[in-house]
């Protein structure tokens, strides 16, 4: 038990680190994607004046270098993202390798049953698929985060429309509507 304890510790610490690492580039392509979608929403609520003034070859050639900047953020990430599962893969698989040879050693030595190996085995497999499970939700976690970032820095913003200290009474009593001489053809 003290084993598994010890290689999990060290396995959660070692995924721990790389995110920590990762953090930078998860901002960073955050960053990009929220202009990303900014110029996206400009081109599309500007596209009648795109076509009226005849900018849309500076249009586009913005367009293609923020896609292009939001592509090799995201492809920074994604790199190191597969560096990630690399680490836990081979960790997982050295865990596998080694557990397992010592049980076989211990078992050509008489030490432990067939049974015995068989018990480590299944602990191996299941503590493997839970560490694994548990790496990716701490990247998914930090990915989260990050990703939530721009939305906080938002809300902390100061309210820069602000009620006056002494405003008129409102006289209005009803909230009634009349439409008179109105028609729709």
């Amino acid at each position: 038990g003290m084993v598994f304890l010890v290689w999990s510790t060290i396995f959660l610490f070692i995924i721990y680190r790389l995110n920590k690492k990762k953090v930078p580039l998860n901002l960073a392509s955050s960053e990009k994607d929220s202009k990303l979608s900014g110029v996206i929403s400009d081109v599309i609520t500007n596209i009648l004046n795109l076509k009226i003034f005849s900018n849309y070859r500076y249009e586009m050639d913005n367009f293609d270098d923020v896609v292009s900047e939001d592509y090799s953020a995201r492809r920074r990430k994604w790199d190191f993202d597969f560096k990630i599962w690399m680490v836990t893969g081979g960790l997982l698989l050295l865990f596998e390798l080694i557990g397992m040879g010592i049980t076989i050693y211990l078992w050509s030595n008489n030490m432990f049953s067939v049974g015995t190996v068989v018990l480590v085995q299944i602990y191996i497999a299941s503590l493997s698929s839970q560490l694994f499970s548990l790496g990716r939700s701490i990247v998914n976690f930090t990915t989260s985060v990050s990703d939530s970032v721009e939305l906080v820095q938002i809300l902390d913003k100061d309210i820069s429309i602000k009620d006056i200290e002494n405003p008129e009474k409102i006289e209005i009593k009803t909230g009634t509507i009349f439409f008179r001489n109105v028609s729709f053809t």
